[in-house]
């Protein structure tokens, strides 16, 4: 296959692949919203400034760097949503360079600018709801693979530090992505000697970066808030709660009719099985090639590539915890890299020979084939169309956000009204895990762990100090979830927080008919209150019995 791409060749695939990117970011700047995952850090960015302090009044803030788009968004424009979406559009901007030029150390340019374009263009649902927050910020894990490769041409030890350094920074971030690059990182180097001794060496260079960095964050972080506060709340809390809200592989069924909509869903659940069976095929390939190499007392040739596919895979794990779209969107980078070396290297097996002219033809065939199916059955070609990403404006957003549909769009709205309805300086309290509600209502919660979903409590003692902080100040105002979380049977309030739903249902009556969620008022008669009660429980059967196709028709009507 032939070798890396300089020159014309990066240029135009930067300039077409960034070009792109720009264009599809700037589709979603004032479109969509999501209640829950963009809400966490615009409500403690909010807390921060208000003087709340960080991991004990203001959590879910799991590596400290993803507030701070959230904190320049609430600092400059409250509520925030606007300038926080233009810096992740920059991270995913910065994010499809990176890989551009990190494919360009791999192989020739129409497979490069393959990786480009898909990664420009990726993950059109997750932008709707805003939960891929620029590619998870892997573009420090590129930056590191970068200066990987040039220690790889150069041997110079100061790009092994650096390669630790963006590890470093990147996990001040987002901690899956560095981790993974770090896990590559780390293999790649022992394929560049068979010597124990040259593998301990360069560990020990790339340690010194990311302690250069990281470890410094961590060490002020620690001292400011504690060790044990800093570990729990950015490890042993997301940690639970991801063990608490872990999600299988969707069903594959082949789609039986021609619908957009199946087939796209149908194809998500594929690509899980997919993208297992790229990385399983990748790695595979290249540990019989650095055997082959050992064996003959030959120089693995493949370092870099090694470490992209053992970063991706180790990312791509992440994925399989919980299995919905949004977290196997974050992971598609590294994955469209692979997969277009994957592409090259067969084309090149297929057509050997030929004119440069008819090579170049080929070539440009399977990249526009890739590209445009991969959309197609992704619907991407879709969201170019406003109505797809939303034209119902947002009234407590003074109409500058559009949603999918009116229902959408009446029930954020009027929560937000009844929200801001009751005294300012009272606390609600949100059992729907939707912190964006008190973004825009202006609002606060009871404070700590307002967010209140599986995995919010790591022990029974502290949802008994959250029910006493109700108790000594009950609130004027409870938004209640109808749906249980996920969709899943088991996570209603009532199994997670036994005990506040408890306090709710003992002291709070439903106003207005139920909803996707609804809120409640204190002072009603108990019968008031039970009879609400069954209702509510009668509505959220329903909701769960419905056949995939009336499910599908609902959330067409919210959407």
């Amino acid at each position: 296959m032939s070798g890396a791409t300089r020159g014309s060749g990066l240029l135009v695939c930067l300039v077409a692949s960034v070009g792109l990117s720009l264009v599809y970011e700037s589709l979603f700047l004032f479109h969509g919203l999501n209640a829950m995952d963009e809400g966490w850090p615009l409500y403690a960015a909010r807390s921060v400034l208000e003087g709340a302090e960080l991991y004990h009044e203001a959590l879910w803030v799991f590596p400290p760097g993803h507030l701070l788009p959230a904190l320049l968004g609430v600092w400059l424009a409250p509520p925030g949503l606007e300038v926080a979406r233009f810096v992740y559009a920059f991270f995913a901007v910065a994010a499809t360079a990176g890989i551009v030029l990190l494919a360009a150390r791999l192989m020739a340019w129409p497979w490069v600018l393959l990786t480009g374009l898909l990664v420009a263009v990726a993950a059109p649902d997750s932008h709707i709801i805003h939960a891929v927050f620029g590619y998870r910020y892997i573009v420090f894990a590129i930056a590191a693979l970068l200066c990987f490769d040039r220690y790889i041409a150069t041997r110079r030890a100061a790009w092994l530090v650096a390669a630790g350094a963006w590890i470093g920074v990147g996990g001040v971030f987002r901690l899956g992505p560095v981790f993974a690059a770090g896990c590559g990182l780390g293999v790649a180097i022992m394929s560049l000697s068979a010597a124990p001794r040259d593998w301990l060496r360069d560990w020990g260079r790339l340690g010194l970066g990311v302690l250069a960095t990281l470890g410094v964050s961590v060490l002020g972080l620690g001292l400011a808030f504690g060790f044990d506060t800093l570990w729990r709340e950015t490890v042993i809390r997301p940690a639970t709660m991801l063990a608490d809200q872990s999600l299988p592989w969707p069903p594959a069924s082949f789609p039986t009719r021609l619908d957009r909509a199946v087939i796209r869903d149908w194809f998500i659940a594929l690509q899980f099985r997919l993208l297992l069976l790229l990385y399983v095929g990748a790695l595979a390939w290249l540990a019989l090639d650095w055997l082959r190499g050992l064996a003959r007392r030959r120089p693995f040739e493949q370092p870099l590539l090694l470490a992209v596919a053992v970063w991706g895979a180790v990312y791509f794990l992440r994925s399989l915890t919980r299995s919905d779209v949004a977290h196997l969107d974050s992971v598609l980078p590294p994955a469209f890299l692979l997969l277009a070396w994957a592409v090259g290297r067969g084309v090149e097996w297929l057509w050997p020979g030929g004119s440069r002219g008819s090579a170049r033809a080929v070539h440009c065939a399977v990249v526009a084939g890739v590209f445009f199916s991969w959309g197609w059955l992704m619907s991407t070609d879709l969201y170019f169309t406003e109505a797809r990403r939303g034209v119902e404006p947002l009234a407590s957003t003074e109409g500058r956000i559009r949603v999918g549909g009116r229902y959408q769009a009446r029930l954020i709205d009027s929560t937000v009204e009844a929200m801001r309805s009751a005294p300012a300086g009272e606390a609600i309290l949100d059992m729907s895990a939707s912190p964006m509600l008190f973004v825009l209502s202006g609002r606060r919660g009871p404070g700590g762990l307002d967010v209140v979903m599986p995995g919010t409590f790591l022990v029974p003692e502290e949802e008994s100090g959250f029910l006493a902080r109700l108790e000594a100040d009950p609130p004027p105002l409870v938004v209640w979830p109808l749906l249980p979380f996920d969709g899943i049977d088991e996570q209603v309030p009532e199994r997670y927080a036994p005990r506040i739903s408890d306090f709710v249902h003992g002291r709070y009556a439903r106003e207005g008919p139920p909803r996707r969620w609804f809120v409640m008022r204190p002072n009603a008669s108990a019968e008031q209150r039970e009879r609400q009660r069954e209702g509510s429980l009668r509505a959220r059967r329903r909701f769960q019995e419905m056949s995939e196709e009336e499910m599908s028709r609902h959330r067409a009507r919210e959407h």
